[in-house]
């Protein structure tokens, strides 16, 4: 054949027909010694993405080079270079590609054919061959004579064969010996036979180990059906581990998994109809009832049930159930009278819990219904979308002991939330039907009592009222009788009645309090009561229905109304709607009509005390004019009753700094109520002033009422009292130090300073008898602890005089630079620190008020407190810094020596309180004592932390107030409400 391949250019002749290439199932082109297309069949075409014509001609390396990848476009040049063909694995498009390049006249063909299916093959192949070598069994594989040919990896291990080739062709029936031969013999004939067999007998391994095995023979047939060769599946049981387990051939997995898939696929397909149905079931059902009886007979039937059930559950009771299938006595009684919830113990489990209940045996479960043949069932509650429980769906099965599978439970689950929908959405028109009834009472009801409310100008009596509605009701609810009861004592009073005219009398007659039932726990509840049950009879009729509804005004209860039904049983929700309304809207008409009462009284009140008592009543509108002006106090401004009305607020008062700018009447105006002192300069006159906004139907302030009281007297009375609370105070707390001061002298008189007149005494004696016993040298002794002891004694009776001069020295009060305090105390300790290592940290501290000589003995108490307790440190670090506050500035004296117990803190500023020995450190326990002292005296507090073992900082504070003590002698003492 000769093909053309482009203008003026032929291509070689072919051998084969081009009708032949282009009937090969695989792709096929040539490519001359250009390596240009010079024919190509149409799967090639169709590989290449082009047209058989567009591709003749063209270069290979030009089309499509993703299609045959790297390393098939370099083995193209390569055959034309070597002649020799080469065949090179390649994948597009998701395929596996096997292309064949062999040599071809001067050129190269090409033959690329879809080996995915082959390459799925051998790759499943080598999975099954992998799992057989792993495979803990001996798989043998002989010819029909019973020679081995192959055995796996895992049979050659359990068989302890190192290498196969020492048993390859030898006769399986030889490894057997005795009884088991002959078994090994039939097994084989059978399987020749086409015939699987199983047997167990014992022989040794390859190298001689004792063993049982469990053996299968099978027949291996071709693609006919003939049998071509035998395998054999030995299986060591020696340990009899696994007796009871049976290996099945690979076939009958095969089988199992197959049947069990297509016992799966028809469940899924049954169910998937049951769920279309149900679907289809809740597009066309329009109530609950409706939905059981199209979806149950579905149901039951893809759950092969012999029975199903719908049933709804309102108040604790099985409404009359919908029932499918088998119905039994017991169930039809259900059907007929309703069942209590908690007479069925699996509905009940299953509402308690808000799960799903699956029971293999439901009689043994507890099941009601014992008179049903012994089945499975399962409970599913139906919930609405928003989680309450309407019911449940019960479905049985005449099998026991059969699990329910997941995909039933799914279905059983699906078709509960089916029904759940239905429910609520039929639920959701009886809801919007039943309001719409109620709002057509409420209107009615609304209608009827415009009529009471129409003329409050006129009639204001609450009674009349009451007596209008009870009217009202009457004419709403014909067959009733209505009664209006007040508590008064003891009794139920009936107030006023409505009704039947030959009714009204009967039971209408006072009741005691206590023994009304319903009137007695409406008037304690606040809640209407209905009652449905008859409760008495009365002439005429029978009192069907009852009701008690608190009539309340301002929030509290005021009476009861009670109404009775004669004939009809039961309240409907519009009769609830029509009394509930009508109660209300009479308490809020009594409200009004009270209100209105009191308007008046109220007004009348206000002219008689805004004319008596000391207080200015004024009204303004959004301009600051006064539009009311009434008050005694008028009289104190200089002012006339009504002289101010039509007047601006800001230019009557412009000469007063409190009030010419109008900032109080405009924060009123912008809605804020406004509570403050005005002082009118004039006068000398304090009024505390209320501004009140007074907001109109859409919430605008229009209009600000104020109310002032003349406070002139009582301000100054007050200033007068907190001044002598704070001197008080103050007395109370130098009386409290003085107390505690008077009892560590006391303390130190009786102990203190008794312990050197001892020793003074003691050792005296001694000095005298070692004088006597001419002991000069013990005598010395003696006495130098006689000197010892009288130096204590001066050293502590001088502490004391200095807290006593921090006492009653007078304080003279001036201005106290802290800083140089501090810079003559570092001054003071300074022969102390001779030899030792200080780190000063002094911030930078402010002037006080204050008096300089006994606030030096303060700082440098502390000074010297900090120098002595950081002794035994290598370097001392003491801080200085202060803290100033509005009214006072606190000092604080920071070091980092041995600390003490913060549980001691409050001992650390008592007299003669020590927390150290004399041998640790020296002192006498008055130096903290002087400090509180001092720092009382000037009206501040003093207070201590500490870190044992770390640090200690020591705090005081002075006030920055200038106040006057009623102490003698003190100059200008600070004296402020808080240190």
């Amino acid at each position: 054949m000769t093909v053309s391949v482009g203008a003026g250019r032929a291509a070689p002749e072919w051998d084969v027909s081009g009708q032949l290439l282009r009937a090969l199932p695989d792709a096929v082109f040539a490519l001359d010694a250009e390596l240009r297309f010079s024919f190509v069949n149409a799967l090639a075409a169709e590989l290449l993405g082009q047209p058989e014509v567009g591709l003749l001609g063209r270069v290979w390396s030009e089309v499509r080079p993703e299609v045959a990848g790297e390393e098939v476009r370099s083995a193209v040049p390569h055959v034309l270079q070597v002649a020799q063909g080469v065949t090179v694995a390649g994948r597009s498009g998701g395929r596996e590609l096997e292309w064949r390049v062999f040599p071809l006249g001067s050129g190269v063909g090409v033959q690329v054919r879809d080996v995915s299916d082959v390459v799925s093959v051998r790759r499943e192949l080598g999975r099954a061959q992998q799992i057989i070598d792993e495979s803990a069994d001996c798989i043998k594989v002989m010819d029909l004579d019973a020679h081995l040919l192959s055995m796996n990896a895992g049979g050659m291990r359990v068989m302890e064969i190192d290498n196969f080739a020492s048993c390859r062709n030898l006769l399986w029936s030889g490894f057997w010996t005795g009884e088991t031969q002959e078994r090994v013999r039939a097994a084989l004939d059978r399987a020749r036979a086409g015939e699987r067999s199983v047997f167990t007998g014992e022989t040794p391994t390859w190298k001689g180990s004792p063993r049982h095995w469990e053996v299968q023979v099978a027949p291996v047939r071709d693609a006919s059906g003939a049998v071509v060769e035998l395998m054999a599946l030995s299986r060591d049981v020696t340990a009899r581990v696994r007796a009871e387990r049976t290996l099945k051939g690979m076939t009958g997995l095969l089988e199992q998994r197959v049947e069990e898939r297509t016992q799966a696929l028809q469940d899924a397909t049954r169910f998937a109809e049951a769920l279309a149905a149900l679907g289809d079931a809740l597009q066309q059902a329009t109530t609950t009832e409706d939905l059981a009886l199209r979806a149950l007979p579905m149901l039951g039937e893809a759950l092969g049930a012999s029975s199903a059930m719908v049933v709804q559950v309102r108040g604790g009771r099985l409404r009359i159930p919908t029932i499918w299938g088998e119905v039994t006595p017991s169930m039809r009684a259900v059907q007929s009278q309703g069942k209590l919830l908690s007479e069925s113990p699996l509905l009940s489990a299953s509402a308690r819990s808000g799960e799903a209940g699956y029971y293999e045996d439901y009689q043994e479960s507890g099941g009601s219904y014992q008179d049903l043949p012994p089945s499975a069932c399962a409970v599913e509650p139906v919930r609405t979308p928003d989680g309450t429980l309407r019911g449940f769906l019960a479905v049985w099965r005449r099998r026991t002991g059969v699990v329910w599978q997941g995909s039933e439970r799914d279905l059983l689950r699906r078709a509960a939330a089916t029904v759940g929908l239905v429910m609520e959405r039929t639920g959701q028109g009886a809801r919007l039907a039943e309001q719409n009834a109620m709002l057509e009472a409420q209107a009615r009801a609304l209608d009827g009592f415009s009529d009471l409310t129409r003329d409050f100008a006129v009639q204001r009596d609450p009674r009349a009222l009451i007596r209008q509605a009870l009217e009202l009701v009457q004419r709403m609810l014909p067959r009733s009788v209505c009664r209006y009861y007040e508590p008064r004592g003891a009794q139920w009073q009936l107030v006023t009645q409505a009704g039947r005219a030959d009714l009204q009398g009967a039971d209408g007659r006072d009741l005691q309090v206590g023994e009304a039932g319903a009137l007695d726990r409406v008037w304690a509840s606040g809640d209407p009561a209905f009652e449905s049950r008859p409760d008495g009879t009365v002439e005429g009729g029978t009192l069907g229905a009852s009701a008690a509804l608190p009539l309340c005004v301002n929030g509290a209860v005021q009476g009861v109304l009670s109404v009775g039904l004669f004939g009809q049983r039961r309240w409907t929700m519009v009769d609830r709607a029509v009394l509930e309304t009508v109660t209300r809207s009479l308490g809020t008409a009594i409200e009004g009509s009270v209100a209105v009462r009191d308007l008046h009284r109220t007004q009348h009140y206000l002219k008689v005390a805004a004319d008596n008592a000391p207080l200015l009543l004024f009204v303004t509108d959004r301009d600051g004019v006064f539009t009311l002006s009434e008050g005694s106090l008028l009289s104190r401004l200089g002012l006339q009753p009504g002289e101010a009305v039509g007047q601006s607020a800001m230019r009557m008062f412009a000469h007063e700094p409190d009030l010419r700018d109008g900032s109080r009447l405009q924060r009123a105006l912008r809605g804020e109520v406004v509570h403050d002192l005005t002082r009118f300069q004039q006068s000398g006159t304090v009024f505390q002033t209320w501004f009140v906004p007074v907001r109109d139907a859409q919430g605008d302030v229009n209009e600000v009422v104020g109310i002032s009281l003349d406070v002139t007297d009582r301000l100054d009375a007050q200033r007068q009292v907190e001044q002598a609370n704070r001197d008080l105070a103050h007395s109370n707390t130098e009386l409290r130090v003085a107390n505690e001061e008077l009892e560590a002298f006391a303390y130190s008189a009786s102990h203190d300073l008794r312990t050197p007149v001892r020793h003074v005494k003691g050792f005296s004696e001694l000095a005298r008898k070692a004088v006597a016993q001419g002991n000069a040298e013990r005598a010395v002794q003696h006495m130098q602890v006689v000197e010892g002891a009288a130096e204590r004694m001066s050293v502590l009776i001088d502490s004391m005089l200095e807290l006593s001069r921090s006492t009653s020295q007078v304080l003279r009060v001036g201005p106290v630079p802290l800083t140089a305090l501090f810079e003559r105390a570092r001054a003071d300790v300074e022969p102390d620190l001779q030899g030792r290592a200080v780190e000063w940290d002094v911030a930078d501290l402010p002037v006080v008020l204050g008096d300089a000589p006994t606030l030096q003995q303060v700082v440098t108490n502390l000074v010297a407190n900090a120098v002595k307790f950081t002794r035994r440190r290598d370097v001392t670090r003491i801080r200085v810094w202060a803290e100033t506050e509005e009214r006072y500035c606190r000092v604080f004296v920071q070091d980092n020596g041995v600390g003490f117990d913060p549980q001691y803190r409050d001992r650390l500023f008592g007299v003669f309180k020590r927390l150290h020995s004399d041998r640790e450190f020296e002192g006498t326990g008055v130096g903290l004592a002087t400090v509180r002292r001092i720092v009382l005296r000037h009206g501040g507090e003093v207070d201590a932390s500490s870190v044992p073992g770390e640090s200690a900082t020591f705090s005081f504070t002075v006030p920055r107030e200038r106040r006057l003590t009623p102490r003698t002698g003190d100059v200008a003492v600070p004296h402020p409400e808080r240190p």
